[in-house]
């Protein structure tokens, strides 16, 4: 009696299926109550939402969509779990296809497409709040690196959504259809190039956008100490980026592996989309976390009822809010003087609006808070 298969080992573990579900309903959740906080800290501070806050509500319902895959996929007993093979020996990836592959195959196909267009959304937020908070003279050199960058960001997210849903032409069911399809050939070709490209590209643009606010931030004229905690929130982001090269890596350990390899398709799809949906999550908390940081005092001292109330009111504020004009012009980054009197806490400061000067020093203009 011969012996059941195995598939072939890769050097990474698989998440589990608990794990993708449990990831597919909190995270989502979780995005959704910052930029909850983001759209009420703006109410607020009596300030309009502008491109940065915008992007940020479309990027989130990217990341309903991200988990209604992996959610969909735990349902069908595909995602997080193992590829069933029948008795005799190992198939060959490029023939073999399971009705669960092609499942799986359908939610990667989903899912990718979903994901370009949630990252390029959240890296779009990051760079037009660079915009916001940075106020520059014209022709500096932030104003022309973040026009660069959003050009960049733009067509990254057009074209990859391009190639992925056009990748077959106008047949996309060949994304899913057997390898040795003869079909596959004449409309799609390499189908792993543009996968791959995307997730490197992405690392590449995500690590350029955590880096931009860094030089700004350390040409402030603050201690080094407030520029570290500055720095601090901005680069919570790091995790996201983290979680990137992780997913980055592991599309690059399997898409040079050979057609007939013959690993387990659907743990090893699941793992790379778990990890790209981590990614996504925690971009969105780390490009939301500078706006928000401003209330972590009011958090601790308000009853659980008036800021329930509060964001109940940011809701009917969000639909007006696009029409009126706000007499502050531009959001105020966070930093902290010493020269002003410290709050009951002790630790705290009262928050500074900074500006660029025509000359492009860096002057400090009024408290607008106290945390």
């Amino acid at each position: 009696m011969a012996a059941a298969p195995q598939w072939s080992p890769l050097p990474f573990s698989f998440v589990r299926a608990g794990e993708v579900l449990a990831l597919g309903i909190v995270l989502p959740l979780v995005c959704a109550m910052v930029v909850v906080l983001r759209v009420y800290t703006r109410k607020v501070q009596g300030q309009d939402l502008k491109a940065d806050d915008w992007l940020a509500i479309p990027a989130t319902l990217g990341m309903f969509g991200l988990g209604a895959c992996l959610i969909t996929g735990y349902a069908l007993g595909v995602m997080g779990y193992p590829t069933p093979l029948p008795y005799g020996s190992l198939c060959d990836n490029r023939s073999f296809m399971s009705p669960l592959i092609d499942v799986t195959i359908k939610i990667e196909f989903a899912f990718q497409i979903c994901q370009v267009l949630t990252m390029g959304l959240i890296k779009l937020s990051v760079i037009y709040f660079c915009r916001r908070i940075f106020i520059v003279y014209k022709g500096s050199s932030m104003g022309w690196t973040t026009k660069v960058l959003i050009t960049l960001n733009f067509c990254w997210t057009i074209a990859f959504v391009l190639v992925l849903v056009f990748g077959c032409k106008l047949k996309p069911w060949l994304h899913w259809a057997p390898l040795e399809t003869e079909m596959i050939a004449e409309y799609c070709g390499d189908l792993r190039s543009p996968v791959l490209a995307a997730a490197i590209s992405d690392f590449i643009l995500e690590l350029i956008t955590l880096v931009l606010p860094l030089p700004s931030i350390w040409g402030l004229q603050v201690s080094v100490g407030k520029k570290l905690g500055i720095t601090g929130v901005f680069l919570v982001g790091i995790l996201s980026v983290v979680a990137s090269v992780i997913k980055m890596a592991y599309f690059i350990i399997v898409l040079v592996q050979p057609y007939d390899a013959g690993y387990d398709v659907n743990q090893t799809v699941t793992t790379m989309l778990w990890w790209g949906m981590l990614q996504a999550g925690l971009a969105i908390i780390a490009a939301c976390l500078p706006t928000v940081y401003a209330l972590r005092k009011s958090m601790g001292t308000k009853s659980l009822q008036s800021l329930r109330d509060n964001l109940k009111g940011s809701f009917s504020w969000l639909q007006t809010s696009s029409k009126g004009t706000s007499e502050i012009k531009d959001t105020p980054l966070v930093v902290t003087d010493n020269s002003l009197p410290q709050s009951s806490g002790g630790s705290a400061a009262e928050l500074q609006e900074v500006y660029f000067a025509a000359d492009g020093k860096v002057m400090l203009r009024g408290a607008t808070a106290r945390f």
